[in-house]
């Protein structure tokens, strides 16, 4: 269910976010950035759409909040899991959600992305609203939920059309876990089978 719902989210995800080595100064910049990154390496002459898919992997990795991310989206759960459980299952999540993304990125050549709005939470997060612009596809307008800690910026959320990919992830792994009484190791499992 989640796969089939978040087809254009794929490319959304990765356009936020940043390597640290080009940590950006402010939210807007930083997802200014890695759009442009992205764009540039999906339209970069000789590479293969499995290096492509390889190099947005290590982004994603490197550059979304997995643990908070994945402590969400496992919702009560996390708290009962045990540390090994939360290791095992940040592991499955963060391969599960690169793979899931990675292989969009070959759809950004001609691409441009344009940040319309950038709004302070009174969380002290921001919502960084843009639109991404894909040749022969319609305009699509995002946003992006970004933390800043330790002096670098990270996506926490991202929203299409008013539909976040966290809480997408939550109603799937909640369902799985309903399904299988509880059984983080079965949700774990699962996670790993789809990666």
């Amino acid at each position: 269910m989640i796969v089939r719902c978040l087809g254009l989210v794929a490319i959304v995800l990765a356009l936020g976010t940043v390597p640290p080595s080009h940590a950006a100064d402010t939210p807007d910049a930083f997802i200014t950035d890695l759009g442009n990154e992205l764009i540039a390496a999906a339209e970069r002459p000789g590479i293969t759409q499995q290096e492509i898919e390889s190099e947005i992997r290590d982004v994603l990795a490197a550059r979304f909040n997995v643990v908070t991310m994945g402590a969400f989206a496992l919702g009560s759960y996390w708290n009962d899991a045990t540390r090994e459980q939360r290791i095992a299952y940040l592991d499955a999540y963060q391969v599960y959600v690169t793979n899931l993304y990675a292989g969009q990125f070959v759809d950004l050549a001609g691409a441009t992305f344009d940040i319309d709005e950038m709004r302070v939470q009174p969380d002290g997060d921001t919502l960084v609203q843009g639109r991404l612009a894909v040749p022969n596809a319609r305009i699509l307008p995002i946003v992006f939920r970004v933390r800043e800690r330790d002096s670098a910026f990270r996506i926490l959320d991202v929203l299409v059309r008013n539909i976040s990919l966290l809480q997408l992830h939550r109603e799937e792994f909640q369902a799985v876990l309903q399904q299988n009484g509880g059984d983080l190791n079965g949700l774990i499992q699962a996670i790993q089978q789809t990666n």
